[in-house]
């Protein structure tokens, strides 16, 4: 039965557009000079910490200053990003307020937030899309570790103490747009729920063997488990 539900943010409940990058070149411009670049470099999946720090590699610098400069970096990439939110334009996907309002409703369920984003972006992004932050009980983020396949433990633990109950890996959704969501979900043992509603096709991640695949949150229904509160259950 599951009892615990954690959501990814960007490409799985709302899009940014191209906020995060852009909030990266200019961090890492900030850190090397005007001539640094982030080009094609891939961001989904991953944690905050740990695209700061591929790109302070990737740039150049020796490995000895990375911690330090990581640090600086992040501030200045946070700072960016939080002053442009509101040009950003940001919008919740297809099905999320929808799928939100059904599953607060439902008593034995706890939803949280599982991201890679740092712990302050996440409430400001939330509201910008117009996803009420009260809904989520937990976050385990970025901020918290640097290795996304850490991360789901840590929210349990969370989940636990809330709660005053043990919750077994089996009994965690963990719902996200990329294989590494994929990943980290099998990883821990728990349900993943993939949604191709970021940078990924339904095709890249069923090569991931998911759980279940969802088009978008609207085809939640298709989550056909007894087990499993808000499906076809619900």
């Amino acid at each position: 039965m599951i009892r615990l539900v954690l959501f990814d943010i960007d490409g799985t409940l709302l899009d940014a557009g191209d906020l995060s990058r852009r909030s990266f070149e200019h961090a890492t411009r900030e850190c090397l000079g005007p001539a640094a670049t982030i080009g094609s470099h891939s961001l989904s999946g991953k944690t905050d910490p740990q695209i700061m720090r591929e790109l302070l590699l990737r740039s150049g610098l020796p490995v000895g200053r990375i911690d330090q400069a990581l640090k600086a970096a992040l501030e200045s990439y946070q700072s960016y990003c939080l002053a442009h939110l509101e040009g950003a334009r940001i919008r919740p996907l297809k099905g999320a307020r929808e799928l939100m309002e059904r599953l607060s409703g439902v008593s034995r369920l706890t939803l949280g937030i599982l991201s890679g984003n740092m712990e302050a972006l996440i409430a400001p992004k939330l509201e910008a899309a117009g996803l009420p932050v009260s809904l989520f009980a937990l976050r385990a983020c970025g901020s918290d570790d640097a290795d996304r396949a850490n991360l789901p433990a840590l929210a349990r633990l969370k989940a636990e103490r809330l709660l005053g109950i043990t919750i077994p890996a089996a009994d965690v959704a963990i719902v996200g747009d990329t294989p590494l969501d994929i990943g980290c979900a099998k990883g821990f043992g728990a349900v993943s729920i993939a949604v191709a509603t970021g940078e990924y096709t339904s095709a890249q991640l069923r090569a991931a063997a998911p759980t279940y695949l969802l088009e978008d949150l609207l085809d939640w229904s298709e989550v056909n488990d007894p087990g499993f509160p808000g499906g076809c259950y619900l």
